[in-house]
């Protein structure tokens, strides 16, 4: 019983794991060179280690092989983790929450204002994110930053724009739709 490192026939370093009557195999991915077989000799001998000494338990495979071949099989039963709701983008919020915007709870102008304000001038805007570039409609919510917003400020004003309506667009505007987002929280379901 232990551990041992064999090459694969894809030509990558595997671990050869004999425990408790049974032999797992678990693909590393690195190539069969000397020095990562010196690594990984020190990973199999830990492992051979805890295995002669009885201490290597299923909680340990998992420890070792979170996403190992038989890790299903040594998870703990019970509920699925619920997984986080899918954050809207900054256009598919934007269509939730100006549905919220009709009068009587807003005037009509204002309405008329906040959809052309942001389709027009905010959402096509090309800006350079963290991901490369992209229209600043296609970012996710969590992805705006102050940074990116003196992009769009600076891009919109170079289109021209007064500085008063660059102003009402980002300050009002735009402003109000992020405030919903924070309070309201956003409502976009997957």
């Amino acid at each position: 019983m232990g551990c041992k490192i064999k090459p694969n026939q894809h030509g990558t370093l595997a671990l050869s794991v004999h425990w408790n009557g049974r032999r797992f195999w678990e693909g590393t991915g690195l190539p069969d060179t000397a020095k990562n077989r010196g690594d990984l000799q020190r990973f199999a001998d830990l492992i051979t280690a805890e295995i002669r000494a009885d201490r290597f338990t299923a909680e340990r495979y998992l420890h070792y092989f979170p996403n190992g071949n038989h890790a299903h099989e040594f998870r703990p039963a019970g509920p699925e983790p619920a997984k986080p709701p899918k954050m809207p983008t900054v256009r598919e919020y934007f269509d939730e929450w100006i549905k919220r915007q009709q009068p009587p709870f807003v005037r009509a102008a204002l309405t008329r204002d906040y959809r052309q304000h942001i389709t027009h001038y905010m959402l096509p805007i090309g800006i350079d994110s963290a991901n490369g570039r992209c229209a600043f409609g296609e970012l996710l919510l969590t992805e705006v930053t102050a940074p990116l917003l003196l992009q769009v400020r600076d891009k919109l004003v170079g289109r021209g724009l007064a500085l008063k309506t660059v102003r009402n667009i980002m300050d009002a505007s735009f402003r109000a739709m992020l405030r919903d987002a924070r309070t309201v929280g956003p409502t976009h379901r997957p």
